[in-house]
């Protein structure tokens, strides 16, 4: 049902069923959503969702356990946005002893800082003077010594100073790794178990879930890709992302759109030249333009191949007649036949003058080339 049709129903009057309830909810755009009352087994929601540049509320009940179902009990029904600012101020009136508590336990409180003895303002003016004295020596071959000295004597002092500083640190910070420990094991820990191990459940419960929906959506594939005739493909082959927040609905449509576009390219292969080869490579790639363009090229590729060849054996039958002589034309040699002798293969020499296009004189020299002939 397109994003109109919903908007017509709604303004028709016309009841929506739960499951087309629920696809408003969750496929369409969200833009607000607010929580209410909370019930043994379930929560009040009101979600508002935005469909055709229109807003639309949904009061429904959210499930609060793995088994409990959402429930839409309620139609949609066009709203706006109103913005409101608003200061509340309410009073509740617990137990003192809770009271006290959760002020006590509010936050970790800092009770004192570390105080640590210092006079590094008076130590600062002695290094300063110090300092300007070093920087105002003048450098000469003869007290080149004396400025090496007081440089070390600085960088011995600095370095002095720095041991100093990481001593101070690691009085200061010794507390504090002391609580860090303390608080590891008494809080934060407690905390990471506690979330790991309804992580875990969690986890389990939403594989499961999503397991069930999985097989339901393959066994749908499994049935339309069978009505429709085709062996070949597989649910893994249409990569669909099933999750436990899409709607059925929209992964069943994914599944029939695979399959459609699939039964397409088949009637579009039954026309063309080739189309048994182009089906093997189809069936290999689900690809029906890259099938279609693989197998014409091959084809194509094999008949200038045949082309090459025959033009070759037409080369060769040119040459031999060429070269031909009549036995009419042959000189007579009255002299008597001698005995024939066995001789080696023995290279000999034919002059021909031949007449051709340039590409055709271009080919006769491709053939001689790769006939292995020695010519000038």
């Amino acid at each position: 049902m397109t994003d109109e049709e919903v908007v017509k129903k709604i303004d028709g009057g016309e009841k929506l069923t739960e499951e087309e309830i629920s696809s408003l909810i969750w496929d369409y755009e969200q833009v607000y959503e607010e929580e209410g009352n909370e019930h043994r087994w379930d929560r009040e929601v009101l979600t508002v969702v935005k469909i055709c540049n229109r807003y639309f509320a949904i009061n429904w009940r959210r499930g609060l356990t793995e088994i409990q179902d959402n429930c839409y009990y309620e139609q949609p029904y066009e709203v706006a946005c109103e913005n409101i600012t608003e200061v509340v101020t309410k009073q509740k009136w617990k137990p003192i002893a809770e009271v006290q508590a959760k002020e006590e336990n509010e936050m970790i409180v800092v009770k004192q800082l570390p105080v640590i003895e210092q006079q590094l303002r008076q130590v600062s003016l002695e290094i300063d003077k110090k300092v300007n004295e070093a920087a105002a020596l003048i450098c000469t071959e003869e007290n080149v010594k004396t400025i090496k000295d007081v440089r070390a004597a600085l960088n011995k002092e600095a370095k002095e100073w720095e041991e100093k500083r990481k001593a101070v640190k690691a009085e200061v910070m010794k507390p504090y790794e002391e609580f860090e420990q303390i608080y590891k094991e008494c809080i934060i820990d407690k905390y990471k178990s506690a979330e790991l191990a309804m992580k875990t459940k969690v986890d389990s419960v939403e594989s499961e879930l999503k397991a069930k929906k999985q097989q339901e959506v393959k066994d749908y594939f499994d049935e339309y890709l069978q009505s429709k005739g085709i062996d070949f493909a597989t649910f893994e082959n249409a990569n669909i992302n099933v999750t436990l927040s899409a709607s059925m609905k929209s992964l069943k449509e994914q599944a029939k759109s695979f399959i459609d576009k699939i039964a397409d390219d088949l009637i579009l292969i039954e026309t063309q030249a080739h189309k048994a080869e182009i089906l093997v490579e189809y069936k290999q790639s689900l690809n029906v333009s890259q099938a279609i363009t693989n197998v014409n090229n091959r084809f194509k590729a094999v008949e200038e191949e045949k082309a090459r060849i025959e033009r070759e054996e037409q080369l060769r039958k040119e040459i031999v007649e060429a070269a031909y002589i009549p036995a009419s034309e042959m000189p007579v040699d009255d002299k008597p036949l001698e005995q024939p002798v066995e001789i080696s293969a023995e290279i000999l020499t034919l002059k021909f003058t031949v007449r051709g296009t340039k590409a055709k004189l271009k080919e006769l020299k491709e053939f001689l080339e790769n006939g292995g002939f020695d010519y000038e």
